[in-house]
Protein backbone atom coordinates (compact mmCIF):
# COMPACT_ATOMS: atom_id res chain seq x y z
CA UNK A 1 0.00 0.00 0.00
CA UNK A 2 1.67 3.12 -1.26
CA UNK A 3 0.48 6.02 0.93
CA UNK A 4 0.51 8.27 -2.13
CA UNK A 5 -1.55 5.98 -4.37
CA UNK A 6 -4.84 7.82 -4.03
CA UNK A 7 -6.43 5.80 -6.82
CA UNK A 8 -6.04 2.68 -4.67
CA UNK A 9 -7.56 4.39 -1.65
CA UNK A 10 -10.44 5.83 -3.66
CA UNK A 11 -11.23 2.35 -4.94
CA UNK A 12 -11.05 0.89 -1.46
CA UNK A 13 -13.31 3.63 -0.08
CA UNK A 14 -15.79 3.01 -2.90
CA UNK A 15 -15.85 -0.67 -2.01
CA UNK A 16 -16.33 0.09 1.68
CA UNK A 17 -19.17 2.49 0.91
CA UNK A 18 -20.86 -0.07 -1.35
CA UNK A 19 -20.73 -2.52 1.53
CA UNK A 20 -22.20 0.11 3.90
CA UNK A 21 -18.95 0.21 5.89
CA UNK A 22 -19.01 3.98 6.17
CA UNK A 23 -17.08 4.30 9.43
CA UNK A 24 -14.23 2.26 7.98
CA UNK A 25 -14.20 4.46 4.86
CA UNK A 26 -14.08 7.60 6.99
CA UNK A 27 -11.29 6.17 9.16
CA UNK A 28 -9.33 5.23 6.04
CA UNK A 29 -9.57 8.73 4.60
CA UNK A 30 -8.59 10.27 7.95
CA UNK A 31 -5.53 8.01 8.05
CA UNK A 32 -4.53 8.88 4.48
CA UNK A 33 -4.97 12.60 5.24
CA UNK A 34 -2.80 12.21 8.34
CA UNK A 35 -0.04 10.78 6.16
CA UNK A 36 -0.61 13.22 3.27
CA UNK A 37 -1.84 16.43 4.93
CA UNK A 38 -1.22 18.62 1.88
CA UNK A 39 -3.45 16.68 -0.51
CA UNK A 40 -6.44 18.98 -0.93
CA UNK A 41 -8.48 16.43 -2.86
CA UNK A 42 -8.53 14.07 0.12
CA UNK A 43 -10.24 16.67 2.30
CA UNK A 44 -12.92 17.17 -0.35
CA UNK A 45 -13.53 13.45 -0.76
CA UNK A 46 -13.83 12.87 2.98
CA UNK A 47 -16.05 15.93 3.25
CA UNK A 48 -18.44 14.46 0.70
CA UNK A 49 -18.82 11.29 2.73
CA UNK A 50 -19.33 13.20 5.97
CA UNK A 51 -21.88 15.48 4.32
CA UNK A 52 -23.83 12.50 2.96
CA UNK A 53 -23.88 11.10 6.49
CA UNK A 54 -25.26 14.37 7.90
CA UNK A 55 -22.13 15.00 9.97
CA UNK A 56 -22.07 18.72 9.26
CA UNK A 57 -20.01 19.83 12.27
CA UNK A 58 -17.24 17.50 11.09
CA UNK A 59 -17.56 18.83 7.54
CA UNK A 60 -17.19 22.38 8.81
CA UNK A 61 -14.03 21.56 10.79
CA UNK A 62 -12.56 19.60 7.89
CA UNK A 63 -13.21 22.29 5.29
CA UNK A 64 -11.83 24.97 7.60
CA UNK A 65 -8.60 22.96 7.68
CA UNK A 66 -8.76 22.68 3.90
CA UNK A 67 -9.16 26.44 3.51
CA UNK A 68 -6.01 27.00 5.57
CA UNK A 69 -4.22 24.58 3.27
CA UNK A 70 -5.63 25.90 -0.01
CA UNK A 71 -7.45 29.22 0.43
CA UNK A 72 -8.09 29.51 -3.31
CA UNK A 73 -10.07 26.27 -3.59
CA UNK A 74 -13.71 27.30 -4.18
CA UNK A 75 -15.13 23.86 -3.36
CA UNK A 76 -14.15 24.31 0.28
CA UNK A 77 -16.20 27.52 0.52
CA UNK A 78 -19.14 25.96 -1.28
CA UNK A 79 -19.05 22.90 0.98
CA UNK A 80 -18.63 25.05 4.07
CA UNK A 81 -21.67 27.15 3.14
CA UNK A 82 -23.74 24.04 2.51
CA UNK A 83 -22.67 22.50 5.81
CA UNK A 84 -23.57 25.65 7.75
CA UNK A 85 -26.95 25.79 6.02
CA UNK A 86 -27.67 22.14 6.86
CA UNK A 87 -26.44 22.22 10.45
Amino acid sequence: RDPNNFRFYNGLVSLLMTEKRTEEAIALYRDVIRRNPNEVQLYLMLGNILENEGRFSEVIALYQEGIKLSPGEPLFYLGLGNAYAQR
